[in-house]
């Protein structure tokens, strides 16, 4: 589990296609290496990846081809930094929101202002599991919806400067894509109303 509060960017070292999907090997700083071990998870972009090999500061993930079919991460080039989070312990406090790092889509970048404000494009199949004031996860950071029109499926999210600094967020350009995972708790109530329902 993860709290949705990015401790560190990182650059891809190498991404290698395989029969399996792909290994994708990223370099660490000492902080997110501190204590790592093999089989641990990490969100990389929002996604919960298993630590496969660590030599010196490249850290390695093996990525299915359902990860790479519905995430970002199959979009990826040498040298693209990634928003990293090590999983959480009990005692941690949980700054943001429980996240699991199972990114459910990918969303678009439609807007980008110069208060930081940023504006996203939902795919259809998540627009329903969204509210204004709600949780969402973009990238791996947990974010509150500040405006969402559930019509169109366009929600905005504001960022102070030092997270667009520290973060992956001050690069992107409108037209970039960002990995989603909705709210499960909203996620769970939508659909244990929609199972309700369409039984009466």
């Amino acid at each position: 589990m993860f709290s949705g509060i990015i401790q560190s960017i990182a650059p891809i070292s190498s991404l290698k296609k395989n029969e399996h999907g792909a290994t994708l090997a990223l370099h660490f700083n000492e902080a997110l290496l501190r204590d790592l071990n093999i089989g641990a998870s990490v969100s990389v972009a929002g996604v919960c990846l298993t630590v496969i090999n660590i030599e010196n500061n490249t850290v390695s993930f093996d990525l299915t081809e359902e990860t790479l079919t519905v995430t970002t991460l199959a979009n990826l080039k040498e040298l693209d930094v990634l928003n990293i989070e090590r999983s959480i312990k009990v005692g941690d406090e949980i700054g943001g929101h429980l996240l699991s790092g199972h990114a459910h889509s990918i969303a678009t970048l439609l807007e980008k202002n110069d208060n930081g404000i940023l504006k996203f494009q939902l795919p259809e199949e998540l627009k329903k599991f969204v509210i204004e004031k709600g949780f969402i996860a973009l990238n791996g950071a947990s974010l509150t919806v500040i405006d969402y029109d559930i019509a169109s499926g366009t929600f905005s999210v504001a960022f102070i400067p030092e997270t667009l600094r520290a973060t992956t967020f001050g690069t992107l350009h409108v037209g970039d894509y960002v990995n989603v995972e909705v709210d499960q708790q909203t996620r769970a109530v939508v659909e244990t109303v929609e199972r309700v329902l369409a039984q009466r």
